[in-house]
């Protein structure tokens, strides 16, 4: 069996696109043109634009940036990708699957990186020298896996004099697909800070920190399944928190309130929906989220449009499910809940055994214990020809109830084993290379049309 793509989502459709961008890209504003030209975006439209953080993508964040180039081609503009490394970094860790000792999928945690504090931005955190990799609990699950967890180490090596790990990680990722698709031009997160549109934005932030929080917080509320924490807003006690973060090299990202000293914007980045509205709003023309980011970006356009009555670029959805080729045999939630009530119910109800007779008498003892209760007495003679009961009916059938049993624990077992399978989150690299092949084809003949 080999790796597929088995789901692919573009909404709207890919040809719908043209007419979502519209006019926008073909004229820009002074401001739009010198916010691209400072952090590194090209300044002629239309820029279609997808962020991540700086790890190791898994396919569905692969399909946004294959969306990108096809998008760009196809629409006569630029692609490019934003790093958000302000974020909290996660790339010391790569998940990958293995076979234990008994032959079982496992999903297991390999280490890259030294361990790093928690907190901390990956634009906080140096270069390093990657760990050798090591699998504790078997062995790769598939060959492709290893080849592609050594892959990232080899990439990781070439950049390790890279000026922070963000962009050590981002180097690596653009050796690694480098096969399958030309890198656009990327532009970081933390590079907003020598923005003008980001200073200005921040003074504003001070000038308007109650209406521009409010705002924000109305915005959040009304999308309660992206999981946006609100801004603190103690107007009271003059506590109102910006969405900011100061970043200070090796230490956690700190939150920024209103009335703090900010005459240098150095060591400030943009919060996630800062960070979005901002592209948004000069940066592109068109910004791909997968389901997450466009849940929450919502969230942007409502706060936006609240506190700046602005409108941004509009937005479009792109992922996609690729799976390595490791499932066997599934067993489902309700299949394994059904084999265990079974191999538990058949050491009490004999019927399930084909017992009849022993299912007879022991609703006759049943129906003794209820009557000698009911009258005040204790059936201790019933409960013991009861018990007599069961254990000969467990001596007898015990080759079946072994069985039900057995098979009980198999289908935990397939369980376990089938979350692992169909996990859609493995790292690009331990994909095979027709499988990604085979997503940008499908991404790219949605655009042809």
């Amino acid at each position: 069996m080999k790796d597929a793509v088995e789901r692919l989502v573009i909404e709207p459709e890919a040809r719908e696109w043209s007419a979502l961008i519209g006019q926008r890209g073909r004229v820009l504003t002074d401001e739009q043109r010198k916010f691209r030209e400072q952090i590194g975006l090209p300044a002629g439209g239309p820029v279609v634009l997808m962020g991540h953080g700086a790890a190791w993508w898994h396919c569905g964040v692969l399909a946004k940036a294959f969306a990108v180039d096809a998008a760009a081609r196809a629409l006569g503009g630029a692609g490019a990708w934003l790093i958000v490394d302000q974020d909290e970094h996660v790339f010391e860790k790569l998940r990958v699957p293995v076979r234990d000792r008994e032959g079982r999928l496992r999903a297991e945690e390999v280490m890259l990186a030294p361990t790093l504090p928690k907190g901390v931005a990956s634009a906080s955190c140096p270069a390093f020298e990657p760990l050798e990799p090591v699998l504790k609990s078997g062995r790769a699950a598939l060959p492709g896996v290893e080849r592609g967890l050594n892959a990232i180490v080899e990439a990781l090596r070439r950049h390790r004099g890279a000026p922070d790990a963000a962009r050590q990680v981002m180097a690596a990722l653009r050796d690694l697909l480098a096969p399958a698709l030309k890198t656009p031009p990327i532009a970081y997160a933390t590079a907003f800070a020598r923005t003008g549109l980001f200073r200005a934005t921040v003074e504003r932030m001070q000038r308007e920190a109650g209406a521009m929080a409010e705002a924000y917080n109305a915005a959040a509320a009304l999308v309660p399944e992206a999981g946006v924490a609100p801004l603190q807003l103690d107007k009271a006690r003059g506590r109102i928190e910006l969405p900011l973060w100061r970043l200070a090299p090796g230490t956690p990202r700190r939150r920024v309130f209103a009335g703090e000293r900010l005459e240098s914007m150095d060591g400030l980045a943009p919060r996630a929906l800062l960070t979005t509205g901002l592209l948004r709003l000069a940066g592109c023309d068109l910004m791909i989220h997968g389901i997450g980011g466009h849940i929450y970006d919502r969230i942007t356009e409502t706060w936006f449009r609240l506190w700046l009555r602005a409108e941004l670029a509009p937005m479009a959805l792109v992922t996609a499910d690729v799976y390595l080729p490791l499932s066997g045999e599934r067993a489902g939630e309700e299949d394994v809940q059904r084999a265990v009530w079974q191999a538990h119910r058949a050491r009490h109800d004999p019927g399930m055994l084909g017992d009849m007779a022993a299912a007879a008498t022991k609703r006759e003892l049943v129906e003794q214990i209820s009557r000698a209760r009911e009258a005040g007495e204790h059936p201790a003679q019933e409960f013991r020809a009861m018990h007599a009961l069961l254990e000969d009916v467990w001596t007898r059938h015990s080759a079946r109830l072994k069985e039900l049993s057995e098979r009980a624990a198999k289908l935990k077992r397939l369980r376990a084993d089938s979350s692992v399978a169909h996990e859609r989150t493995w790292a690009f690299t331990l994909i095979e290379t027709e499988a990604l092949k085979g997503l940008r084809e499908d991404i790219e003949t949605e655009f042809a049309r």
